[in-house]
């Protein structure tokens, strides 16, 4: 049975292959800048994309291991998340700019807790940096050995969430953050409606052949 995951707990794993291949090559102060989206639908399911700026030894380093060979990079990545479920891995390479990005599908980004409410949990390193409607921007640097790596991450919410709250601590060293989903009722009322009418057809069509064999 595959377990859902937060896209957020990739970015380790994208971060090892990178440190792994630039570490050798990497100057003090030498800082790498990794840009992250997460577009959340309006099931709680999402994508993750990660946009990686490499330096000239950095870049080099990963053309060494993966320019020709990206699917060993999936491999990878795929051995790593094998118990999580997790689709439609892309990878786009822009040779000019020594950029990378890599793109991920994740089911169950966020938990239902029922009524049109939904929790979301980030890492509690990540700062808020500004919040507009269902948009919430974060930073937070992270050391790596000789290097710093700058993130900036962008979290789309659907267009239809209300109510975004600002994250907050929760059990487990994460911030929890929620917002609300319109509940779609009238569905489900019509077809409650349509079972009901099923039912008293029925029982009028059974009464009527009682009363015709009587």
């Amino acid at each position: 049975m595959k377990h859902h995951i937060h896209p957020y707990r990739f970015v380790p794993l994208l971060l090892l292959v990178v440190l792994a291949l630039a570490g050798g090559t990497a100057r003090a102060q030498e800082t790498m800048h990794v840009e992250q989206t997460i577009d959340v639908d309006e099931l709680g399911d999402g994508t993750f994309k990660m946009l990686m700026t490499f330096t000239a030894s950095q870049f080099q380093a990963w053309q060494d291991r993966f320019g020709d060979n990206p699917a060993l990079l999936r491999r990878d990545i795929t051995l790593n998340l094998s118990q999580y479920d997790v689709t439609g891995f892309n990878l786009e390479k822009n040779e000019l700019d020594r950029e990378v990005t890599i793109t991920l599908s994740a089911s169950g980004m966020t938990r239902y807790k029922g009524d049109g409410l939904f929790e979301l949990d980030v890492p509690k390193n990540w700062k808020l940096a500004n919040k507009d409607k269902n948009v919430l921007k974060f930073t937070y640097l992270e050391p790596a050995g000789m290097m710093t790596i700058q993130h900036h991450v962008t979290i789309n919410l659907p267009e239809a969430a209300s109510d975004v709250t600002d994250p907050h601590r929760a059990e487990g060293g994460m911030q929890r953050m929620t917002y609300t989903m319109p509940v779609k009722r009238d569905s489900s009322l019509m077809l409650i409606l349509g079972i009901v009418l099923l039912v008293a057809g029925l029982a009028v069509t059974a009464v009527g052949a009682v009363k015709a064999k009587g």
